[in-house]
Formats: C-alpha cells, structure tokens, sequence
C-alpha cells in the first residue's frame, strides 16, 4: 500500500500546474496575489514554489490548510522547502528533505486514519517508509474500499509469495497464505519501469534473423520507432513502452492515443492486403536519436 485516495494527494487538472503542484499554485494565484511573467513560467513556478515553502509559516493558517487540500503532488511544498536549490525544481523536491518528508507522512498518515473505519487495519495500511519511495496510489476510493463487509484484508507480514497451488499461493516455507479457498487470484507484482512487460520477452522473443529482443538491445541500446515498433521484429507492436511518449502526460490518455494509432495501422493493413510491418533501420535510428537529446 502507499499514501494516496485523499485530497491531499489528489491530482488536479489546473492552468497552472506545471507538474502537479496545482493546488499551490492555484492558491499563490489567489490568495498570495502571485503570478508568472509571461515568459518562462514552467521555470518561473518551481522557482517560487520552492521561495513560498521556505516561508511557508508567514502565510495565514487558511491560505496554508488550502495548499494541503487543494491537491497535486506540490503539497510536501506545504511543510517546507527543498534542501538543495536543484531539488526544488521537481515535484517531489522537498521530500529529499526528511524533515519535510517526515511532517506530510504523518499528515498523510492522519488521512488514512480518517478513511478507514477500523484503526488496526488503517495501522496495517499505514506505509512505514518514507513518502514517494514506492509508487503513490492515486485514487478517490481506495482506502474507503477497507470499510465495505465483503473486503477483507490479508496481512502477509512481509512474506512474499513464492509458487501459487490449488490452494492459492504459498509463502518460500511452502505454507499457504490464506485458509479459504480462491475463485479468482489477481497478481499486481508492479514492473520495470519503462522497460514493462518487455523484460519477459528480451530473452525469448526472436526477430526475423534469429536474434533476440536482449541481444539487439545489448549492442546499440534501446531503439524503437515512436517506442512502439522496432526494426527486425514484424508485427510487434510495443505499448506504453520505451522511448513512447507514455509517461510525459496521463498514461492512460497515451495508452488510448497508441491504442488508436496502432488500430489505424491495422485497418490500413487490412485495406490495402498487408500481412506484416517492418520498420525502417534508419527511422528508429532517428527517433532513439531525438529521445536521447529531448531527454539530454
């Protein structure tokens, strides 16, 4: 579990968020009387977000209540500023500051507390790690979900599972983990980031002239063309994959968008008697190149 299903960590859609402080800056806009030249204001509001956390105690007590609950990932703004100038920069800036850090952990653990009725499994839900060490649970019910008869919490005490039988899964001393029987078991093991579902398939998976996805990768790095195809491997089409624009926006959005680009790939296969597609050598050349200096 992680913090998340709150206000508090809610993302908001804003004119001026820039990274998900959009409710940082919505308040500076209001209440502070604050707003960026019309030059360079992606630049202009990390800047100052990171100058209004380190006086974050000069604002009134409404003005600094609504920096916590009008959402965006900005708010550890709200209980200081980032140590290191450079760090301020990023929407997690100040968590590198533990003090910080440990201020919105407790502020978010309080919220937890809130959401979910019984206190022993809100304790058992409560992360005891630092804030945005894991990936943050973005949702409106999920910690309310623990409130409803028919949800029961397992509390695997840091065991992890090792084979899944008939009974269910068994931890690494080959003991089952849950005692009733299960119609349907969901995995959400989490993944390499960027790399994905790829990482099953770099070994075994084989292109056109008997080599693998690893193998490829190995000599010149990852190349793909818009991070959806690669040359060598017909019909292979990658999704919310390497070098795609996925996780510059909503990745979901960016899923859709593929999702739609690679349908219009197909219908236009399937119109004109195409069996495969193979992209270029030089076009994923050209697009690793422009992923590695937009990234640069």
């Amino acid at each position: 579990s992680d913090y998340g299903g709150y206000r508090g960590l809610k993302t908001v859609e804003s004119g001026g968020n820039l990274g998900g402080n959009a409710g940082l800056t919505d308040v500076l806009r209001e209440e502070a009387d604050v707003n960026p030249p019309n030059k360079d204001e992606y630049a202009w509001w990390r800047s100052r977000l990171n100058q209004v956390a380190r006086n974050i105690e000069s604002y009134s007590p409404e003005v600094q209540k609504r920096f916590l609950e009008n959402g965006g990932f900005g708010i550890s703004y709200g209980f200081g500023a980032a140590e290191d100038e450079d760090a301020g920069d990023s929407s997690f800036g100040p968590l590198s500051n533990m003090k910080v850090n440990n201020k919105l952990k407790a502020y978010l653990s309080l919220k937890i507390r809130q959401e979910v009725d019984d206190p022993e499994i809100a304790r058992k839900l409560t992360p005891k790690y630092p804030v945005a060490c894991k990936r943050l649970c973005i949702t409106d019910d999920y910690w309310k979900t623990f409130n409803k008869p028919n949800v029961t919490l397992i509390d695997l005490g840091g065991k992890s599972v090792k084979t899944v039988g008939k009974g269910g899964p068994y931890d690494h001393e080959n003991k089952p983990l849950l005692r009733k029987p299960l119609d349907v078991l969901i995995f959400a093991t989490g993944f390499n980031a960027m790399t994905g579902a790829a990482d099953g398939q770099i070994g075994v998976l084989k292109g056109v002239n008997g080599v693998t996805l690893g193998e490829k990768y190995s000599k010149h790095g990852i190349e793909t063309y818009l991070g959806m195809l690669t040359h060598g491997f017909p019909n292979c089409f990658f999704m919310v994959g390497p070098q795609s624009c996925s996780v510059l926006g909503n990745m979901i959005n960016e899923g859709e968008k593929q999702a739609d680009w690679l349908i219009a790939l197909l219908k236009k296969m399937r119109k004109e008697n195409y069996h495969f597609v193979n992209v270029k050598r030089e076009s994923e050349i050209e697009w690793a190149k422009v992923c590695k200096e937009t990234t640069a």
